[in-house]
């Protein structure tokens, strides 16, 4: 019966890339059936808000149909975690893609704040005691977790990734929502609205993080760009 399995499946791969679904050369394995999809009109919004004009038109592409979005974060995620099994891996790029719609924020930029962070280390400890993906100081999950009504048992949660990306973007949402400033807001999740309040008071703008950020981002992009040529889009949103 396994064997039987397996040929039906190779069979049906093999019709796929005979179709002209073949997928982005990153990928390792193909997509399960509950993988989340991205809300890609929230995106390329938040897209637009970050780049200008030429770097929009540029990069952003449209894609509500053929899952490179969903498939480029499932893949860093196999990447990063390569113990996990691949229901585990799904799990993770859920919980960013859920947590990210639900924020209102592109999934891939929280992708470029992870990688800034951490690079996608789940078991790194800064020098401040922020932990994992997104560099959580266990004083800002608590806060995070009182703020918006669920339980933070311990502080060694926060080396689950699942639990580090979600209390993230909350956080993430939470400058967004204060600043209404991309920028601000990036600098902020970095050093502190405390040390953002001591920077822009001496009429300084913090440009490094969120430009280190920014790069990050607009590679991910480019690198899902060329993998799947995907249709770009050919006017401003």
């Amino acid at each position: 019966m396994e064997t039987l399995s397996m040929a039906r499946r190779q069979n049906t791969k093999i019709c796929l890339i005979m179709s002209g679904f073949i997928l982005p050369a990153f990928l390792s394995f193909s997509p399960a059936p509950n993988l989340t999809p991205v809300d890609h009109e929230l995106r390329l919004k938040y897209a637009r808000q970050i780049m200008n004009n030429q770097e929009y038109l540029s990069l952003a592409f449209t894609d509500s149909d053929n899952g490179v979005v969903e498939m480029f974060i499932v893949e860093k995620m196999h990447q990063a975690l390569p113990q996990y099994s691949d229901a585990a891996i799904y799990s993770v790029a859920n919980t960013l893609v859920n947590e990210a719609n639900r924020a209102k924020i592109d999934p891939l930029f929280v992708m470029a704040v992870i990688q800034q962070e951490s690079k996608f280390n789940a078991n790194v400890v800064g020098q401040h005691g922020e932990i994992g993906f997104m560099q959580i100081r266990p004083k800002t999950a608590r806060w995070v977790a009182a703020k918006h009504k669920f339980d933070f048992a311990k502080d060694e949660d926060l080396f689950t990734p699942a639990t580090n990306i979600k209390i993230g973007i909350l956080y993430l949402s939470y400058l967004n929502k204060k600043y209404g400033n991309p920028k601000y807001s990036t600098a902020a999740y970095n050093m502190g609205p405390k040390n953002l309040k001591r920077i822009l008071a001496s009429e300084q703008e913090p440009t490094v993080y969120h430009g280190q950020v920014f790069k990050n981002y607009k590679a991910f992009y480019a690198k899902i760009k060329k993998s799947n040529s995907p249709t770009r889009l050919v006017a401003a949103q």
